[in-house]
């Protein structure tokens, strides 16, 4: 296949090959990829103590918190209030 460029240029010889697909040395071939392993999520019972539960809600509730005050910030429509409840404990 010849191109033909415009004036005052040279020609240029182009030979079309067939794709053959090869690894990353030329005389390698094209290596498959590995099977992804696939891993199933696993769910137990966690031993907390009161206060490392307490913990654990008190970072999950700032995080919350934290995300509905940013929805806030960019909208209008939306208010959010933070208030806290105490119950008594029942007795046991």
């Amino acid at each position: 296949m010849f191109l033909r460029p415009g004036p005052g240029s040279r020609r240029l010889f182009v030979v079309p090959s067939a794709a053959r697909p090869r690894g990353i040395m030329p005389h390698s071939e094209n290596p498959s990829k590995p099977e992804a392993a696939k891993s199933e999520p696993s769910y137990g019972v966690l031993e907390l103590s009161d206060s490392e539960y307490h913990e654990l809600a008190d970072a999950y509730l700032d995080a919350v918190l934290a995300k509905f005050e940013q929805l806030q910030d960019g909208r209008e429509d939306v208010d959010v209030e933070y208030s806290l409840v105490l119950s008594p404990r029942p007795a046991s």
